[in-house]
């Protein structure tokens, strides 16, 4: 859930999910109803000893638990594993229930892309996690599919670009996913001053449309980076399309390549009929990663 979510926002997430445990930090414990389901406060760090504090006494305590503690449960690929909540750009927001198959599926067809964009190892690429992990942008790359990877990640707290730049330095970042204003600040940064930026290998874009304007002054920043575009949706798991360039082909305009076991067609809204290449529609996709519904 965002934590930056209202009061009101979160009494509705819980009277749609019914939660039988509640993980915050302290900060947000207080816009909690008082009808909430047992609530764990969760330190920003954490260490393992009686001195953490008593109020992560609960914490604690779960950390060194044994599994053997709780009781078995069947668990298959069909069922839920998430509801994360859409961004409402149709409406009130609803809640996308992804399934365990749905996030096993991100997994191999975000392994599959990303592995298969360089030479080097994945283990060797550093990436900077400036998203936020309850979007499924950044649960999809940071949560989950970079772990698959090995790949090392660097995790800021909150976005800021001068804590970016630093951190990009300090730990030899390769690969920074961001969205448009994250990549219209570190633009500013350069002219302002900020170095080139010199490790990046790649930097990708999705979650938002981006201007012709501000990709042609990114790649003229920085033209050392390979710059690409995706498209995903909470409803498919942020499985969708990717970019690839070649040493021969570069189109940084396009969102890339349809991701793979992902079906995709344009479909007129009028007739219902599928639309050849070059046409406008409403883009339809199916596949192991589309959500199993929605609760709202």
């Amino acid at each position: 859930m965002n934590p930056s979510s209202s009061r009101a926002e979160i009494a509705d997430r819980l009277r749609d999910t019914a939660p039988s445990l509640v993980l915050t930090s302290p900060e947000n414990a207080e816009k909690l109803p008082r009808s909430a389901a047992p609530v764990v406060l969760v330190p920003e760090t954490f260490h393992r000893t009686p001195s953490a504090g008593h109020e992560f006494a609960p914490f604690r305590a779960l950390l060194d638990s044994d599994a053997d503690d709780f009781p078995s449960a069947e668990v298959g690929q069909e069922d839920a594993a998430a509801v994360l909540y859409s961004s409402g750009t149709s409406g009130r927001s609803k809640g996308v229930v992804l399934t365990h198959r749905n996030l096993i599926a991100m997994v191999e067809l975000f392994v599959r892309f990303e592995a298969s964009q360089y030479a080097r190892p994945a283990c060797d690429n550093v990436y900077l996690a400036a998203l936020p992990m309850f979007h499924v942008y950044g649960l999809s790359l940071f949560a989950a599919g970079l772990l698959s990877l090995g790949s090392t990640v660097v995790i800021m707290r909150r976005f800021d670009v001068g804590e970016a730049v630093r951190a990009i330095h300090r730990y030899k970042v390769t690969h920074l996913p961001l969205v448009p204003p994250i990549m219209a600040a570190l633009l500013r940064a350069k002219s302002t001053g900020a170095s080139s930026l010199d490790s990046l290998v790649q930097v990708s874009s999705g979650a938002a449309p981006l201007s012709g304007k501000l990709v042609q002054d990114f790649i003229k920043a920085f033209p050392h980076v390979d710059f690409i575009q995706g498209y995903g949706m909470t409803e498919s798991t942020a499985v969708g399309t990717r970019g690839f360039n070649t040493s021969k082909h570069k189109k940084y305009a396009s969102v890339g390549l349809l991701a793979p076991n992902m079906h995709a067609k344009i479909v007129d809204l009028e007739t219902g009929l599928c639309l050849p290449p070059g046409s406008c529609g409403e883009l339809w996709l199916h596949g192991p990663a589309i959500m199993k519904g929605n609760i709202s």
